[in-house]
């Protein structure tokens, strides 16, 4: 997890100036200008159900800063984060402004087998055929066809050191037999203008699509690509797992990777540069423990 502070150059460098000149008789002044942060944290979203569901199954929070203030902006960035966390959901299924059903990775999740298909919008198009390109990219560690063998965990992970058994070896073994081959993605998620054909897979009787593993990281770049003209600093924190900066001026984030078995510490420092984002995932959250000790956690392999 990511832990971050803002620094700007230009204030060391005035420091550094000052230090430099602390043997003269005579006294600077340097007056530095005081920024006020303030945080913003987007909407909860509501299913059909009128349940209520955290923006990216997380906690997000945007910083901003007070002097830059605009309130159109932070709206503008919330309809973003809300339009592609009900596109990516594969838990919920939520209604447009004419009450009808989003057809997002849920719905897709549905039409399984079913070889008339569905036509989607453009973003679920480029959703979907992001995700081929990354499955093939990594010749498929990057695997959203494991949605099962995730849900077959059902609510074992948890924030805190809880102690479950594993799910059954055999259920186990039954998921990894059905693992589906990169090379075999197009001839599964079949994509023709804006219609989607969701084909059955040898003679699984069930597939779904989770892109947990992916969700965060592209909602960055919808959000950065909103802001491409905005003169606003704003920080994107997905969770403290995904972090993205935004500003028209040269500013840094200095950014520390939190070491999973102290949360007290971190592993190494970084200077993330403007308009640039980081991801990670860590065993210290969404984990379990055997009874001998042993972790398991939620990036499966």
């Amino acid at each position: 997890n990511i832990i971050y502070t803002m620094t700007k150059k230009v204030i060391l460098i005035l420091i550094s100036i000052f230090l430099l000149c602390g043997c003269n008789k005579e006294t600077i002044e340097v007056e530095e200008k005081t920024e006020t942060r303030k945080d913003y944290y987007p909407e909860a979203v509501t299913d059909i159900y009128d349940e209520y569901v955290p923006m990216l199954n997380t906690v997000t929070k945007l910083t901003y800063f007070e002097e830059e203030y605009s309130k159109a902006l932070l709206d503008g960035i919330n309809d973003v984060l809300i339009k592609y966390h009900k596109l990516l959901d594969n838990y919920h299924y939520y209604r447009d402004d004419n009450d009808d059903l989003i057809k997002n990775i849920k719905y897709l999740n549905d039409y399984y087998g079913n070889e008339d298909g569905l036509d989607v919008s453009d973003e679920l198009i480029d959703i979907l055929s992001n995700m081929k390109k990354l499955m093939k990219l990594t010749e498929g560690y990057f695997n959203p066809f494991i949605g099962e063998l995730i849900e077959s965990y059902g609510s074992k992970f948890s924030n805190f050191p809880v102690v479950c058994e594993d799910i059954d070896t055999d259920l186990i073994d039954k998921y990894l037999n059905e693992t589906v081959d990169y090379n075999d993605i197009d001839k599964i998620v079949e994509i023709d203008g804006n219609h989607v054909v969701f084909h059955k897979y040898k003679d699984i009787d069930k597939l779904s699509i989770n892109l947990g593993a992916f969700s965060k990281g592209y909602v960055a770049e919808r959000v950065m690509e909103y802001l491409s003209n905005s003169k606003e600093t704003i920080l994107l924190n997905e969770g403290t797992s995904t972090i993205v900066g935004h500003s028209d001026i040269n500013r840094t984030w200095n950014v520390g990777i939190r070491d999973p078995h102290n949360k007290y510490s971190y592993i190494f420092a970084l200077e993330l540069s403007n308009n640039s984002s980081l991801s990670t995932s860590g065993s210290d959250q969404n984990y379990y423990l055997l009874d001998d000790g042993t972790v398991r956690c939620h990036i499966l392999n």
